[in-house]
């Protein structure tokens, strides 16, 4: 994790110390896949300054600079100047979203909108150094959203992990907040996770978001864990961690296919997942841990579109597929099982 945190430092120092953070680093089209990153020599470039992946790394800069205090002090005051500076770029430039020009690549393009990450950017401030006027841009965003918690979000809406900091606090000052913004958050929270509990308790295989499948849903399925988490340690509840349970349960086998949806875990795991990396480093398993998107009920490569039409084939993409806010979101559902989370 430090080492993807110092990498993120060296990306902000590419934007020629303005504090603002380039979309991505990407070679000009997709690698051939397979090839291991050590054999892959494509020339690779910094797109232009990006205010939501700015917002994004200012967030998780503020929050590294909270955890690594103890831990690495010297290394925590670094992770504090780069959220400080990046938080400075964001405040001088509060037009429409700034989005970086990759008309020339062909790797794919993600934001172009800006208010949740931004929204994330001052909770995590706020948290972390109790910047009056970062609360302040928080409360303010957060009723620009009428308070309102997703019971499922992904990386194109990332507001809940704000709600999420914000709502257990851990600063001195938390009587700050504002009443209302407190309240109501509270109440939608809840209100998510009782949607999330009920729901769980009714499907066929336990899943809080229902019979929805479509590209990642495996990854809905343990982001839903991080609501129903919050929701216990606001007003602790067992039918919370059942749900969490439940969630595992799934991605772990209790599925249509009876096989579990992680590489190396479970009954019967995938074998094939699509990781370039699985494939190309000539070890028959693929890498453990790696959650794969699911089924997609859009998808058609290799089965008919269906509720049911996962495959474990590295081709398929679009239900094979291996992502990193997906297997995130397992981690945090795993470790809230755990008897210190309880």
């Amino acid at each position: 994790m430090k080492w993807e945190l110092d990498w993120l430092l060296t990306a902000q120092n590419a934007s020629g110390g303005s504090g603002g953070v380039p979309d991505k680093l990407t070679a000009a089209v997709f690698e051939n896949y397979g090839t291991m990153p050590d054999s892959d020599g494509s020339k690779r470039y910094f797109t232009g300054i990006g205010t939501a992946m700015t917002a994004n790394v200012v967030a998780v800069m503020a929050e590294a600079a909270r955890i690594y205090q103890d831990l690495a002090p010297t290394d925590a005051a670094k992770y504090l100047a780069a959220a400080q500076l990046g938080y400075q770029y964001l405040q001088a430039n509060t037009g429409p979203a700034v989005a970086a020009n990759e008309t020339t690549l062909t790797t794919g393009h993600y934001y172009e909108t800006d208010p949740d990450n931004r929204l994330w950017a001052a909770a995590e401030m706020w948290e972390t150094t109790g910047d009056p006027a970062a609360l302040a841009d928080f409360e303010t965003r957060a009723k620009a959203v009428n308070l309102t918690v997703d019971a499922d979000f992904d990386w194109a809406n990332v507001e809940n992990l704000g709600f999420y900091t914000y709502l257990l606090s851990q600063r001195a000052d938390a009587s700050t907040r504002d009443p209302a913004v407190v309240s109501g958050l509270t109440t939608s929270l809840m209100t998510a996770a009782d949607g999330l509990a009920m729901t769980a308790a009714t499907n066929a295989f336990g899943r809080g978001i229902g019979d929805s499948y479509y590209w990642g849903s495996n990854g809905s399925v343990a982001r839903s864990a991080m609501t129903l988490w919050v929701a216990n340690t606001l007003s602790p509840n067992p039918t919370y961690l059942d749900a969490i349970e439940m969630q595992v349960d799934f991605l772990l086998g209790r599925n249509f296919y009876d096989r579990s949806q992680v590489t190396m875990v479970g009954y019967h795991p995938p074998q094939s997942p699509h990781h370039g990396p699985s494939t190309g480093d000539r070890v028959a398993d693929p890498w453990p841990g790696l959650l794969v998107g699911g089924a997609n009920s859009t998808s058609t490569m290799s089965l008919p579109a269906s509720d049911y039409n996962w495959v474990d084939l590295a081709g398929d993409y679009d239900v094979n597929e291996i992502a990193i806010n997906w297997i995130t979101p397992f981690v945090y559902a795993t470790a809230a099982l755990t008897p210190a989370a309880m």
